[in-house]
């Protein structure tokens, strides 16, 4: 039996809304795939012109979220949007927007 939940996490700048896919086996919750290679993810992105002006730091945004989502493990399908503007200005600005787009998929997959 396949069991979607849905959630939502937020952070700082961004909110991911999130579908988990588990299997209920012998009263224990599991994986509906154990190998993270044998899923797919479906990935939406909300990314505005008015939230990140820069079309160079979107796109740096987009392969940020690209390469997290790829280590994502029973997650059936996640849409990632801007709600707080920001500018990537420095090397400590994206950094910190990194560190919490990473943050963000970490409490994902620990859920």
């Amino acid at each position: 039996m396949i069991v979607f939940i849905r959630r939502k996490k937020k952070t700082t700048h961004f909110i991911a809304y999130f579908l988990k896919d588990i299997s209920k086996v012998n009263n224990s919750y599991l994986a509906d795939c154990r190998q993270p290679t044998c899923h797919s993810v479906t990935l939406g992105l909300v990314l505005a012109k008015k939230k990140i002006n820069s079309s160079v730091n979107r796109n740096l945004i987009k392969r940020w979220i690209r390469e997290q989502v790829r280590e994502l493990t029973r997650v059936k399908s996640i849409v990632v949007r801007v709600y707080k503007p920001f500018d990537l200005i420095t090397r400590e600005d994206k950094l910190v927007i990194f560190h919490e787009i990473r943050n963000l998929f970490r409490e994902i997959s620990d859920q």
